[in-house]
């Protein structure tokens, strides 16, 4: 009996696949807002991040940019948001999708990263809030 040369390779399910994850969770905090970052979509084309913002009276907070930068040197930008108007005691989530080519930067093992997210409370800007990034299998 003859063998055939073929070989079925099943995808990896979802939980066998790369992702990002907040590598350490930094908190931030100015004025009257604070926040926290995660990572909700990882993917082929980016990661999406969810900022958890909270506040402690009426404020306005705005993402007024930043970047994702690989501890090889490399980034790419991440776009202004909407300015967020707090009301009161406030929580509520900002979406932030950043876009790259992640098969290329898993297939590079560029794997470690940080997000340097710059902002302004009540219009007056704080330093860049960084939150490290881990991109691994489970």
């Amino acid at each position: 009996m003859a063998l055939s040369g073929c070989v079925v390779v099943q995808p990896p399910k979802d939980s066998e696949r790369p992702r990002w994850r907040v590598a350490l969770d930094m908190h931030w905090a100015a004025g009257c807002a604070a926040g926290r970052a995660f990572v909700r979509k990882s993917g082929n084309a980016g990661i999406g991040v969810a900022i958890e913002l909270r506040s402690t009276r009426d404020c306005r907070v705005e993402l007024t940019g930043g970047r994702m930068v690989w501890s090889d040197g490399g980034a790419v930008a991440i776009s202004p948001a909407t300015p967020i108007e707090l009301r009161g005691r406030s929580l509520i989530y900002e979406w932030v999708p950043i876009r790259f080519d992640n098969d290329g930067v898993w297939n590079d093992d560029r794997n470690r990263a940080h997000l340097e997210l710059a902002y302004t409370v009540d219009g007056i800007a704080g330093p860049p809030w960084e939150v490290p990034l881990l991109q691994e299998t489970p």
